[in-house]
Parts: C-alpha cells; structure tokens; sequence
C-alpha cells in the first residue's frame, strides 16, 4: 500500500532500495529503527502530519485507499499532548 502511494506520486523506489530497508528494520537484534519509533519511545515531538499525514493525504489525491486513519489520529493525539 504505502509503495503505491509512493511510486503514484512519482519516486517508486527500487526493489532493492526497498528490501534493504526492510531487511535493516526487521533482522532481529538490529540496531536499527525508524526514527519516529526512536521519538516516540523517547517521549520527544513525532512527524505524524509530515509522515502519515502527508502519505494520506497523498493516497487520497491518487485514489489509493490509505487504512491509516486510526494510526495517525493515536498520534495526532501523542502529538497534541506533547504540545
């Protein structure tokens, strides 16, 4: 879903850009991890309207259905309450 949004906005990653990064995210005792995953854990200020909120709002200009309302209103609210 997300890679459809993605490459209907014009930048389809390659395939291996796109398996390294998984491959990095998800190899158990990976050091690695997604920023927002690194603020949220931290209790620091998340991008949830420069990340999700941009990738709904992209999906809906292409037509992609985008089922990622109730992860951006959970941090939409995480958000507010930092504020």
């Amino acid at each position: 879903m997300r890679l459809s949004v993605v490459s209907a906005a014009g930048q389809a990653p390659k395939a291996a850009f796109v398996e390294g990064a998984r491959t990095t995210l998800t190899t158990p005792g990976s050091t690695q991890s997604p920023s927002m995953f690194r603020d949220l854990l931290q209790g620091s200020p998340i991008e949830a309207d420069q990340i999700i909120g941009d990738l709904l709002a992209r999906g809906a200009k292409a037509g992609i259905p985008t089922p990622l309302l109730t992860a951006y209103a959970n941090m939409s609210v995480y958000q507010d309450r930092l504020a």
